[in-house]
């Protein structure tokens, strides 16, 4: 995977700092006063994602019950350490910034912010991904069962059979994208749930083909 490389516009007026992912957010007369920082990101990952929630997991008794929540501004913090590799930052003599945890810790929230709302958007999948998906696999299934097949089947599905077809390791799902990883899962569950339905439509069918056939004798 290419590592991905985020534009993100900053204002800086004395001690306040503003930041956008998009100078069209900016009315037109300020955007010359906004300073554009390209940062380099690593593609996150299922098995570097699993790891941070796991060091990110805090537990807690409640009536003697050990409850496990994740604690999310930890979480944060270890995605960007390990995700950002490289920036175009300056100091005030024109010198490159390094990138190091210090560095990275020291970032106003703003510029976070905005880096973390575009990077997430590139590696996890949004319910608004996840419900087309289930909307695309649930009509490629009921036109096949139908025997109408005028719909082609979705990339996720093409997708899906490529891994039963080659048997990939866990070590190999492990470097593939998280986003990636999710929607593959996603199309995976509504293959089985949009199959199941489908199954269910040709039975009732059967069945009520079988009750007219009995009713005419």
């Amino acid at each position: 995977m290419e590592n991905q490389k985020i534009p993100i516009w900053i204002l800086y007026k004395g001690r306040s700092v503003k930041a956008v992912n998009s100078l069209a957010k900016v009315p037109v007369e300020q955007r010359p006063e906004y300073k554009k920082v390209v940062f380099t990101m690593r593609p996150m990952t299922w098995g570097a994602n699993n790891e941070m929630l796991r060091k990110a997991k805090r537990y807690r008794k409640i009536k003697g019950l050990l409850i496990g929540d994740v604690d999310e501004y930890f979480y944060k913090g270890e995605k960007l350490i390990w995700a950002l590799l490289a920036w175009d930052y300056k100091d005030d003599k024109g010198d490159q910034v390094p990138v190091t945890e210090e560095k990275i810790n020291a970032l106003h929230d703003s510029v976070v912010s905005e880096l973390l709302k575009v990077y997430d958007n590139l590696n996890y999948l949004s319910k608004d991904e996840e419900r087309r998906i289930c909307v695309e696999i649930s009509n490629y299934v009921l036109s096949q069962s139908s025997g109408a097949k005028t719909v082609a089947p979705p990339v996720e599905m093409v997708e899906l059979s490529l891994y039963d077809r080659f048997f990939w390791t866990p070590d190999q799902v492990d470097r593939i994208g998280l986003k990636r990883l999710q929607t593959l899962f996603v199309a995976m569950g509504e293959k089985e749930n949009s199959t199941a339905i489908a199954r269910e439509q040709v039975s009732d069918k059967a069945q009520a083909k079988s009750g007219k056939k009995k009713k005419a004798v």
